[in-house]
């Protein structure tokens, strides 16, 4: 559709302002039960949840995580930014911990 080239056009340009834009334009055509059959709606999806990673709004990324479907979460568009905040999580859990025990 029209939002998702633009959605890929402001990828290509790099302009965090106009993705965020067009995705917000998007996100109520994908709430439709009938659009879980667009080809680019996984990408879309991951495409957003690496944004909200990259600008720290992790509040934001669970709770888009928590709308997707079982079939969403495991398209590798979707899994990939899934499993970087995962190993971040793990990471800083690990970080806390260690200087916790330096302490």
């Amino acid at each position: 559709g029209v939002f998702e080239q633009a959605v890929l056009l402001s990828v290509a340009r790099e302009d965090l302002g106009s993705f965020q834009r067009h995705m917000s334009q998007l996100k109520p055509f994908y709430s439709n039960p009938s659009s879980s059959a667009r080809p680019l709606r996984c990408a879309m999806l991951g495409l957003n949840l690496m944004n909200l990673l990259v600008e720290n709004r992790l509040a934001e990324f669970h709770s888009e995580v928590e709308l997707l479907t079982e079939a969403e979460r495991a398209s590798p568009a979707v899994a990939f930014p899934m499993q970087i905040e995962e190993h971040t999580s793990e990471l800083q859990h690990r970080c806390i911990s260690y200087a916790v025990f330096c302490l």
